[in-house]
């Protein structure tokens, strides 16, 4: 009796195996209809041979393995086109190998495609827990008549034959809770697959209306200034000119996202400190003079290795957060920069709200933002990525109600790289 459990335990370990990894097979192909109910069939083949070769003999009679199990979760997950190959290949192989045996294996696999056939129209719509009961049940009540079968007609009993039934009820039980658990994981997987592609195109629209708003905040405010005083025809020019830029920009920073899925390399470019933050400057003080803020500059000259249009972008918003930081009473920022060894170090200070340690330790991520719902945390998530695209280091120094000062670290282009990089 223990060598013919032994066997079945084997019998049972083989079918487990091939079962999951067809499941895994099948979910890593996009395969259609006609091609997994294929596979199956030769899945399931394969393990009915299987248990086939490693079968136990009782008395010299009766061959005992799992191949019924396996031709039932053939049915089940496979489907009757599964069966109907699987059907002729059991009693081809019995009935040339084993006559004596055919008629009862007949028997079985009559009951048990009858079986397989009613189940299969309700069995994929049924929990977990009403499979298993309803299998286990079948799988007894189709032992018990096939013994009494064998018992009748031929006269023939293990002398544990309870025991045997009770083990193929339970080796279905198991095969079929590990079968879902299975599906039920790849199911999970691929809607959290499914959730996360939802995600990252709500978090690229807000992206875009976030970095577009910029800006188009600047050009209203030139726009305003425009219609609320009188300028000289020259300055009016200029303004007009700054306006078009940032529209300009807009129109570049959509066409960035629209081609996001499609790698490209950045054109990058010597950049000249000093020249860059005066045109960021030019651009950004009238949203500062409509807000009250003063903006005082002590800039030494440097050179750095980046892309200009996102290296504006990136200081653009960390000076617009600065400003929104101080709009109830207005303050003054300060922009600096020193001249490192090795590094070109860019510095904008506020006497605005502040941050906690908390909020510091959470800037960058997407949607954090210390305006509330009056902010999207985009903009520096854009900033953290865009120094570190450029090789450089952002930190944080914030107290709350006394300001806030970021410090960007730039490698520096030296004198002598200058000719030979342009």
């Amino acid at each position: 009796m223990l060598e013919t459990f032994k066997v079945l335990i084997v019998d049972l370990f083989f079918i487990l195996l091939i079962s999951l990894c067809t499941e895994m097979i099948i979910d890593k192909q996009n395969f259609s209809k006609n091609k997994k109910a294929l596979l199956y069939t030769i899945a399931y083949g394969l393990a009915i041979i299987i248990n086939m070769i490693f079968n136990v003999r009782i008395d010299n009679s009766f061959q005992m393995d799992l191949r019924h199990t396996v031709f039932v979760m053939a049915g089940l997950y496979g489907g009757i086109r599964c069966m109907i190959p699987l059907l002729g290949f059991i009693v081809m192989y019995i009935g040339i190998l084993y006559p004596y045996e055919a008629w009862a294996n007949l028997i079985a696999v009559s009951v048990e495609t009858i079986a397989v056939i009613f189940l299969s129209k309700y069995y994929h719509d049924w929990r977990l827990r009403k499979k298993l009961a309803l299998l286990g049940l079948a799988t007894i009540l189709n032992g018990l008549f096939v013994m009494k079968s064998v018992q009748y007609f031929f006269d023939f009993t293990t002398g544990y034959d309870y025991l045997i039934i009770a083990f193929y009820g339970g080796s279905i039980i198991l095969l079929v809770t590990m079968l879902e658990w299975v599906r039920n994981s790849i199911a999970i997987n691929r809607r959290i697959q499914r959730a996360e592609k939802l995600e990252l195109v709500s978090h690229l629209a807000a992206s875009i209306s976030h970095e577009v708003r910029n800006p188009l905040t600047v050009t209203r405010g030139f726009l305003q200034l425009l219609e609320s005083e009188e300028f000289p025809i020259e300055k009016r020019k200029e303004f007009f000119q700054l306006a078009k830029s940032e529209l300009d920009r807009a129109e570049g920073i959509i066409r960035d996202y629209l081609t996001f899925a499609k790698p490209y390399p950045h054109k990058t470019e010597i950049l000249n400190l000093e020249h860059e933050i005066n045109h960021i400057l030019e651009i950004i003080n009238p949203l500062a003079n409509m807000n009250s803020v003063t903006i005082l500059t002590q800039i030494r000259n440097g050179h750095i290795m980046g892309e200009a249009q996102l290296f504006h972008q990136c200081i653009l918003n960390i000076i617009k957060n600065a400003i929104e930081a101080m709009e109830t009473n207005g303050g003054s920022m300060k922009i600096e920069t020193n001249i490192l060894e090795d590094m070109v170090e860019l510095s904008v200070s506020d006497t605005g709200t502040g941050m906690t340690k908390e909020q510091m330790d959470r800037l960058g991520e997407p949607y954090f933002s210390t305006r509330g719902k009056n902010g999207t945390g985009l903009g520096m998530m854009v900033v953290y990525s865009i120094v570190h695209s450029m090789n450089g280091k952002i930190q944080v120094r914030s107290l709350l109600g006394h300001g806030t000062t970021f410090v960007l670290q730039f490698p520096r282009i030296g004198k002598a790289e200058i000719p030979s990089v342009s």
